[in-house]
């Protein structure tokens, strides 16, 4: 299936685990301003998670409330994490039933050496989400 470059999202991901069933999260959303230009940051995510018992239900979480965030005429979105379990089947399998009423496909990317200031903007981030206990995304 062919998407059109300005309606692709990309998620930058890196997550925390805290205590039992808590984690926080760094989110970059980037799209392209157009066609043919580079990817640019468009918004950024500081994510405090409750009730995530696992790896698993942490990412699940942490893409499900970057679905609300991006634009409507979204197509695609490819999140990219450290974590192996970004490619997990069953977070695939549960995003695009809930991406898919939107009309968006989702794709997930393993990715074991992220660009390192990708990497600390992201812990950045989940380390303002840790302090102040919330949920917040802001546009750039």
């Amino acid at each position: 299936m062919e998407f059109q470059e300005d309606k692709i999202v990309r998620l930058s991901i890196q997550f925390k685990s805290l205590e039992v069933s808590k984690a926080a999260a760094g989110v970059i959303l980037k799209k392209r301003p157009s066609i043919g230009e580079k990817f640019t940051a468009f918004k950024v995510g500081s994510l405090y998670l409750t009730d995530v018992g696992s790896c698993y239900k942490i990412i699940f979480a942490i893409l499900l409330d970057c679905l609300n965030e991006v634009p409507e005429d979204t197509e695609l979105i490819i999140a990219t994490c450290s974590h192996p379990n970004i490619i997990d089947r069953r977070v695939a399998r549960k995003m695009n039933v809930f991406s898919q009423e939107r009309g968006i496909t989702y794709k997930t990317s393993f990715d074991t050496k992220p660009p390192r200031k990708v990497k600390d903007e992201c812990y950045l981030l989940a380390n303002d989400a840790i302090e102040r206990g919330s949920t917040v995304f802001a546009e750039l």
